[in-house]
């Protein structure tokens, strides 16, 4: 609900905002906000998702390709 409740304009004016990203140790790395979904969430969020298949298959439970990719 609150994802849908923003605009795709608010959303397009934060592409280029700076913000800094704390990466362990005490120390924060700057990014644009659209260089931090692009180059670190997306990936990230690939990388669990496929883990997460990856248990699940080597737990024994019946999954193949089409299942990751066209979940449902």
């Amino acid at each position: 609900a609150y994802v849908q409740a923003a605009s795709s304009e608010a959303m397009d004016r934060r592409t280029e905002t700076t913000v800094s990203i704390p990466v362990g140790g005490g120390q924060e790395m700057p990014m644009t906000c659209g260089a931090y979904l692009t180059s670190f969430v997306i990936p990230n969020l690939y990388f669990h998702a496929a883990t997460a298949y990856n248990i699940l298959r080597h737990n024994g439970v019946v999954l193949g390709k089409r299942d990751f990719l066209r979940p449902g």
